[in-house]
């Protein structure tokens, strides 16, 4: 997929913060040749050609951290802080209040945030307990990851050839492809948004998508054809990238069965907390056989869309 073909459609769907890692990996380039952007012809980045060609397009080191500082971080915490610079809704903490240290806590998170747009949770998790990016947000992360790839020498930064695997996002859809209503309902996925929490069942609050999860028990059909669109597919699964920022692989997100258990002593009618629930151990295992048998079928080389 192309990627001004995929941040086209990014951008106009807002589309698309579900799991990562929490693992504490520091990305920051260490100091020596790793910064250098110096040319073979001993020119610093941005000089232009000996022949007064075109003039080469290396983010000087540094400059990535700059954008996000002076262009990124006031939107990005306006909409995130609430949650992730304090941890409320059991959501994990990569923002801060001030500019520098939400840029440290964002880079020293996991590598499924740092990545080129395709390949960052930033850009494709779209709504959830809080909302997705706006288009122009995206087109703004967008800009300062690919600035990051870049000077960081990560998979697709720069002038590098796009990723030869999948991406996240392409990874995704491939899954999404994979699931079929046969599975669906076999698994016994139907009664899922009848599942019960403290103040009614799931379908009273999602039966429309809102909050980034889709529950209808009213059209078990409608609520299968959105789960397999985003955001509501990260619900099911997630995906991992490496230190690299390449494509790791996918992972079964959870969310659906570990979402009421987190609110803990949260009063949901006062503060931003889901309800607390937990599934009936039937249908915990319907999700877990309907992401596993769905992930067997991803792995084996894909699917056809259904219609």
């Amino acid at each position: 997929m192309a990627r001004s073909i995929w941040l086209l459609a990014a951008t106009l769907a807002s589309a698309t913060l579900i799991a990562c890692t929490g693992d504490t990996i520091n990305l920051l380039p260490d100091d020596g040749e790793d910064g250098d952007t110096t040319d073979e012809g001993g020119n610093g980045a941005g000089a232009g050609s000996a022949d007064g060609g075109s003039t080469s397009t290396t983010t000087p080191a540094g400059a990535a951290k700059d954008f996000y500082v002076n262009s990124v971080h006031t939107s990005l915490a306006a909409t995130c802080n609430e949650c992730h610079a304090t941890g409320d809704s059991g959501a994990p903490i990569f923002m801060a209040e001030g500019a520098d240290a939400s840029y440290n806590a964002l880079v020293g998170f996991s590598p499924s945030l740092i990545a080129i747009p395709e390949n960052s949770n930033l850009v494709i998790h779209g709504e959830h307990t809080g909302p997705a990016l706006t288009p122009s947000q995206v087109t703004t992360v967008s800009q300062w990851l690919d600035m990051e790839a870049e000077e960081r020498g990560l998979v697709g930064g720069g002038e590098d050839p796009p990723p030869s695997g999948p991406t996240l996002q392409e990874a995704l859809e491939g899954f999404a492809n994979c699931m079929s209503y046969e599975n669906w309902t076999l698994t016994g996925m139907n009664h899922i948004a009848a599942s019960q929490t403290q103040f009614g069942d799931c379908n009273g609050c999602h039966a429309q998508g809102e909050a980034g999860f889709i529950a209808n028990k009213i059209n078990d059909m409608d609520m299968f054809s959105q789960s397999r669109e985003f955001p509501f597919v990260k619900k099911y699964v997630s995906g991992t990238v490496n230190e690299q920022g390449a494509f790791a692989g996918l992972v079964a997100a959870n969310r659906v069965i570990n979402k009421g258990l987190e609110a803990g002593d949260c009063n949901p009618q006062i503060d931003n907390c889901h309800p607390v629930f937990s599934l009936s151990p039937d249908n915990q295992q319907a999700v877990e056989d309907f992401v596993s048998i769905t992930m067997d079928l991803y792995e084996s080389g894909g699917c056809t869309p259904e219609p």
